[in-house]
């Protein structure tokens, strides 16, 4: 079972001091962000251990091109101050929401054993892909980045592969739903807005859409709850939109795809008898935040006429007190 440590960076610097490399001022200031932070571990590690860690952190970001997911997965049977053989994962990547426990969980998907963890955000200034000066994190000079180092028991050189493309994928999906969460959230104001009753003209009264038993006060009520949803209290976590066609029948256009739904998650959701506004738990296991079914809020839009024209579903996941929210409105 990993648990938490702290490390003596002064000790680290004595022994960086002795060791003839050419970028060894930058090394120490490396030294000193990369273990700001706990590590988390069940080996016995040392200190030749934990330098040989940062010196190899230190090498693998030490290049890096603009917007770029970097990731290596090796096996090794050598590392400085421990026995045995092990796998270690290197990533970094431009510091965003949901990275390490995204990682952390797609290597548990794989029933792999985590020996030590960190995860550290370097203030990393660049110049043609390489490093040009580290910087303190409250200062605006470079940009941050998250340099993930992770060691698992030895794994087969066949299943390295298998793990490093599951890891790729798990690093585009952060990504694209980091990248597209803001328009994730346009998507719902637009849904916010189609959710109206419609004018009676005859008689210049509000009456609810046709074929969705809605009465204007339970229509206010789920639009309020569409606002609602956006107070940090849903994690948007991927997008689809669907399309009447000539026979009436939705279509998904894959061009309108955001978030989770960009690498190539989809379902199937029969929805023509489900309500105007529904909620349901979706057959699709997120591989962002937390490896879970994710939630599936989907929204129609009806032409004059009552005929559905429209239907935006939104995927990801509640949290536990809207969770306590939704029963109480759908009670």
């Amino acid at each position: 079972m990993c648990i938490d440590h702290n490390v003596d960076t002064e000790s680290l610097f004595k022994l960086a001091d002795q060791e003839n490399q050419q970028d060894k001022e930058k090394i120490k200031k490396f030294i000193k962000y990369f273990y700001n932070f706990v590590y988390k571990s069940d080996l016995k590690a040392n200190d030749k251990f934990l330098l040989y860690i940062v010196n190899d952190a230190y090498n693998f970001v030490s290049q890096k091109e603009k917007d770029e997911s970097k990731l290596v997965v090796s096996n090794m049977d050598d590392i400085p101050g421990i026995e045995g053989d092990f796998t270690t994962i290197k990533i970094t990547n431009d510091d965003m929401p949901f990275l390490v426990d995204s990682v952390i969980a797609t290597i548990k998907s794989h029933n792999s054993t985590i020996c030590y963890y960190s995860n550290s955000i370097i203030n990393i200034q660049r110049k043609e892909g390489l490093i040009n000066e580290i910087y303190p994190l409250e200062e605006s000079n470079g940009i941050k980045e998250s340099v993930i180092y992770v060691i698992i028991k030895g794994i087969s050189d066949s299943f390295v592969d298998t793990l490093k493309e599951s890891l790729q994928k798990t690093l585009k999906a952060v990504n694209c739903v980091v990248k597209d969460w803001h328009l994730m959230l346009k998507k719902l104001d637009e849904a916010s807005l189609s959710v109206i009753p419609v004018l009676d003209q005859e008689k210049d009264t509000w009456i609810p859409v046709s074929r969705t038993g809605m009465t204007p006060d339970r229509n206010q009520e789920q639009k309020d709850f569409l606002v609602w949803l956006k107070n940090n209290n849903f994690v948007f976590l991927g997008y689809q939109e669907y399309i009447a066609g000539k026979d009436e029948k939705l279509v998904c256009d894959g061009k309108k795809d955001l978030g989770l739904m960009r690498v190539g998650q989809s379902t199937l959701i029969p929805s023509a008898n489900l309500d105007y506004l529904y909620i349901l738990r979706s057959d699709l296991i997120s591989i962002v935040h937390r490896r879970t079914y994710m939630n599936c809020i989907g929204v129609k839009e009806f032409d004059d006429q009552g005929n559905v024209v429209k239907e935006r579903r939104f995927f990801g996941l509640f949290t536990s007190v809207a969770e306590v929210k939704i029963f109480e409105l759908f009670q």
